[in-house]
């Protein structure tokens, strides 16, 4: 007899098809991006002015709060994507 808990825990969302693990990691590939993007944008960054290139000099704030250069965006950036096309690039288990 199986464990019904393991069992439940395994269970696909019939609301889309896919894996609990696999939208949670979805949205973290969202959420890369989306920061990456924003943080290039001169309206959410603060001191928009004062963005390096690298390291702990630059002034630029993403929403006011998060110290941000254009390699930390670039690595959102380089992060997320993947993480984006392989959402879909994967299929789930085969459906009878």
């Amino acid at each position: 007899m199986t464990n019904s808990m393991a069992h439940s825990r395994a269970r696909r969302n019939p609301a889309d098809g896919r894996a609990p693990v696999r939208r949670i990691a979805s949205g973290f590939a969202v959420l890369l991006l989306l920061l990456g993007a924003l943080g290039f944008v001169p309206g959410i960054t603060s001191d928009y002015a004062d963005l390096r290139f690298a390291g702990p000099g630059s002034g630029a704030r993403l929403l006011g709060l998060f110290q941000v250069s254009v390699v930390h965006n670039l690595v959102h950036l380089v992060l997320g994507w993947p993480g984006w096309r392989w959402r879909a690039a994967w299929p789930g288990p085969a459906r009878s």
